[in-house]
């Protein structure tokens, strides 16, 4: 499993942590900030595999959001389990692996669901003109230092 974030448009990737996978990936992206996880269930199951002693680990991962489901990722055996998120959503991962994924928590927060709002298209461009006009300071230059006059509009 590799989790990555997305902190103002720059990727912060992070390190995998459980086995080859046997070169089988798929990655999700989740449409911040109106979409995010609710939920992940999967299995658990005991592997006994050379450089791991038989207990359980995960063997199976879903993932939820509050608009799709990803997955089952993995061998869907053992038992389930199941970490719905009621009134909550998940901010990030933890977990510990050797040669597996041997456990996964996860940190949350309260989800704070908002409804769409009709919007004026016309109200969000003239919004967006005020805010990029404001943050500009344009003047002519008339000589005097320190006394800029306003560019005016053409009569």
């Amino acid at each position: 499993m590799k989790v990555g974030y997305d902190n103002n448009g720059q990727s912060f990737p992070a390190a995998k942590h459980g086995g080859t996978g046997r070169s089988l990936t798929a990655e999700i992206k989740l449409q911040f900030p109106d979409e995010f996880l609710t939920s992940v269930s999967g299995y658990i199951c005991p592997v006994v595999h050379a450089n791991h002693g038989g207990s359980p680990v995960i063997r199976s991962l879903s993932f939820k959001s509050n608009r799709r489901t990803f997955g089952a990722y993995g061998v869907e055996e053992g038992t389930p389990f199941s970490f719905p998120m009621e009134g909550g959503k998940i901010v990030g991962f933890k977990g510990r692996c050797r040669w597996f994924l041997d456990s996964i928590g996860f940190y949350i927060t309260q989800a704070h669901v908002t409804k769409p709002q009709q919007i004026n298209p016309y109200q969000v461009i003239q919004t967006r003109f005020r805010r990029l006009t404001s943050s500009l300071s344009l003047a002519a230059w008339n000589g005097e230092q320190n006394r800029p006059k306003p560019w005016k509009s053409p009569a």
